[in-house]
């Protein structure tokens, strides 16, 4: 969601921080701003188109600061508007603030400063704490945001430049983590570590309760509320620790590819090779995860839990069906915004699976430390190095999936679906030796079956014109492939914006139904010969009442559909348990395809954010 950048050193700040925002700008946004300090005054510029024009703007007003804070919004309190922008203006123009998150008791605040004769200019909840701070302010900056931490309620963080400290950044988290870059002339704050430029190889991480002040020559960090993951005084110093950074191999750009989602789309096969060749010996057929040997070879769990949100939600409940058919565990996917408020009934026999391809979703953060609480042991998977949630975890796994930059999930979904895939048969493994000959060969030719998905690249933009005019959309599968259907209509809402439905198959003759006709087109997933007759009971159901259909399923299950469905699209031929993976890089790219055929913003959807850190 927002992004927060800022830098504080000697070189060009105005240039190191839009360069920054711009790293950020795949979090999602729908307004941008810079602002900081020139000649003891505060000064901002602020922008509702991208960055770039932000970027123009700064250039041909030859706008200059001594230090700098920018921020990407994607609005939550006030409509997208130049007056909600950020950076946030106190009262007296004395300060400004960026900030990333909610506040969540802003209106008693707000009615309490009210009462003190504060004015409010913008319906931020953001404002509340530039006036928090400005009114806690007596000379040190430092404090008056340890005041304004106390305060604050709900998962955020946020930065501060005030007029009377032109060399000082103060930022603090409550719940959101920052990072902290060391470049060669300065230190920098980001909301995560992608925004840093290749010169930064050294990152820290700020957590909740902490406070951080970014200095031209030093970094202080201290905890100013009761700290997250460790117990420290008030004011005693709340530890940063410098690690590597490991960028990502593949590079922020399109390349030859007009989008970023269809270049992360074809990117899948080489991330199923890499996959399969670092977890899998040949010669002995057995798996190999040595986080997994460490920390759980001799541990037995009654039951596993998945909490995700989104499109992870989605590849948990196809793992949960996995889990169960082949280890005979009770597995449970639930949506992490739901497990936080539910009674929990997780314990220490518990193996509770957090997924987050940021590893800053709020929802799944407030679910991975409610499991922590009840004893749970907490394995994470995430796709970027240091993440809150790898951090909190007892153990976590890479999806191994490189950045993802668009914001619908595709290649970091499929890498999802095959890791959890994998962890399922290392659990199997550990109870009955190597793989067998059908599980060992389906994986190995996994990323050549992606491959033969793409190849049929044309085919499916030809299905996707043929329904580009439909203004709702039935997706529907069977066990394994319920979620199959689920996540193919989140990609085609996403993105073109067009209202699909993922349901059980089974469950459409129990009302939704109804809404079928000539112009409401229903696309089915099929994965096995078991639910294959019933599937096609289903379609049949929606071509009696004058509903386009259209199967895809994979090579080698009965023609017969051919003789029911109006069109087919035939799937490379693999075992029940991948075919999601595979199906997925056809309901990406028929979604992709749709989005294009109706001109929508593909890699940046209106009113979404890639990392979702509110609750």
């Amino acid at each position: 969601m927002c992004g927060i950048f800022g830098y504080v050193g000697e070189g060009d700040s105005v240039q190191i921080t839009l360069e920054g925002l711009k790293n950020l700008e795949y979090r999602g946004y729908d307004s941008a701003g810079i602002g900081g300090i020139h000649k003891g005054k505060i000064t901002c510029l602020r922008s509702l188109d991208k960055i770039r024009s932000l970027s123009q703007d700064a250039c041909s007003k030859e706008f200059k600061v001594d230090l700098a804070l920018a921020h990407t919004r994607w609005a939550t309190h006030g409509e997208v508007s130049l007056k909600n922008a950020h950076p946030i203006e106190s009262a007296r123009n004395e300060l400004i603030v960026v900030h990333n998150g909610i506040v969540e008791n802003f209106l008693a605040l707000k009615e309490e400063l009210t009462q003190k004769g504060m004015t409010f200019t913008t319906d931020t909840d953001t404002e509340v704490i530039a006036q928090l701070v400005l009114d806690a302010y007596s000379g040190d900056l430092q404090k008056a945001v340890e005041k304004t931490l106390k305060r604050i309620e709900g998962m955020c963080s946020f930065a501060v430049i005030h007029k009377n400290h032109p060399d000082q950044i103060v930022a603090s988290s409550s719940g959101l983590s920052l990072a902290i870059g060391l470049y060669p002339e300065g230190l920098a704050l980001a909301s995560d570590s992608h925004a840093f430029s290749h010169e930064v190889s050294q990152v820290a991480y700020l957590e909740a309760g902490c406070t951080v002040l970014l200095d031209k020559g030093s970094i202080e960090a201290l905890s100013y509320s009761e700290p997250f993951l460790q117990v420290l005084k008030e004011g005693e110093k709340c530890p940063l620790v410098f690690e590597k950074l490991t960028a990502f191999s593949q590079s922020a750009h399109k390349g030859n590819f007009e989008h970023f989602m269809l270049k992360e789309i074809v990117e899948t096969p080489e991330i199923l090779q890499a996959m399969m060749a670092k977890h899998i010996n040949k010669e002995s057929k057995r798996l190999i995860f040595p986080e997994l040997e460490k920390g759980i070879a001799d541990k037995v769990f009654s039951k596993v839990v998945f909490i995700a949100c989104g499109s992870s939600w989605y590849a948990a409940k196809a793992a949960a069906t996995n889990i169960q058919e082949r280890l005979g565990v009770e597995a449970t996917a639930y949506p992490a915004s739901e497990f936080r408020y539910n009674r929990s009934f997780v314990d220490s026999s518990s193996l509770v699976i957090a997924i987050s391809q940021s590893g800053e979703t709020a929802d799944t953060l407030a679910a991975a430390k409610k499991a922590k609480e009840s004893g749970a042991y907490l394995l994470s998977l995430c796709n970027v190095q240091s993440s809150q949630l790898e951090r909190l975890s007892d153990i976590n796994l890479s999806m191994e999936a490189g950045l993802e930059i668009g914001v619908a999930s595709t290649k970091a979904y499929t890498a999802t679906l095959a890791m959890l895939w994998l962890v399922t048969l290392w659990f199997e493994q550990r109870e009955k030796g190597p793989l067998n000959e059908i599980d060992l060969h389906a994986l190995l030719i996994l990323p050549q079956c992606a491959l033969e998905v793409l190849e049929k690249r044309k085919d499916i933009e030809q299905i996707a014109q043929g329904f580009k005019e439909m203004q709702h959309v039935f997706f529907i599968g069977r066990g394994v492939m319920y979620p199959s259907a689920l996540e193919a209509a989140l990609k085609l809402k996403e993105i073109s914006y067009i209202y699909a439905s993922g349901y059980p198959a089974g469950e459409m003759k129990h009302g939704p139904i109804a809404l079928v006709d000539e112009n409401c087109p229903t696309l089915a997933f099929f994965a096995d010969s078991l639910i294959y007759p019933k599937l096609m009971g289903s379609l049949a159901e929606v071509k009696a009442r004058k509903g386009p259909t259209l199967a895809i399923l994979p090579k080698g299950l009965s023609r017969e559909v051919e003789l029911v469905a109006d069109s087919v699209f035939w799937l490379p031929k693999t075992i029940k348990e991948l075919t999601p993976i595979t199906a997925a890089l056809f309901s990406q790219l028929f979604a992709y395809y749709m989005a294009h055929a109706r001109g929508c913003a593909i890699d940046q959807p209106k009113n979404l954010a890639k990392s979702v850190t509110v609750e």
